[in-house]
């Protein structure tokens, strides 16, 4: 968690679009947080970073955890965030969909000429002088 927040700290100096994405390994359905998660949640915290998925990730027979987290500081950005259960795996996918904006660069204004009519003229003052 340490090297976690170290990083972090880096990029947001720059001020960069931050995403964690994953398992994790720290439950955050659990009402009261364990050590290792609230370390999680409290440098997510630090960072203004929100936790986007909401419904328990990893199912078994007996169990629901949700261990596989996406976070962003830019949450304005995320449209839609959830579970989809594929059924090979106890763990559920987790999916965001962001809005992106590409920067559209200044359009260039070329200017051209037809030279098409040009040389015909030219070639008509060619053939009368002779």
């Amino acid at each position: 968690m340490d090297a976690l927040e170290n990083y972090f700290h880096l990029l947001d100096e720059q001020d960069k679009e931050l995403i964690i994405t994953g398992d994790l390994n720290c439950d955050l359905s659990l009402s009261v947080l364990q050590p290792h998660s609230r370390r999680l949640m409290d440098i997510l915290e630090l960072f203004q970073m929100k936790q986007l998925i909401a419904d328990p990730t990893r199912i078994t027979g007996i169990t629901e955890s949700l261990i596989d987290i996406i976070a962003t500081n830019r949450h304005d950005k995320a449209k839609e965030s959830g579970v989809i259960e594929i059924g090979i795996s106890d763990h559920s996918l987790v999916y965001s969909c962001l809005k992106i904006s590409v920067p559209r660069e200044k359009p260039k204004i070329v200017e051209s000429r037809n030279l098409k009519n040009i040389m015909l003229t030219a070639s008509i003052a060619i053939f009368l002088s002779y």
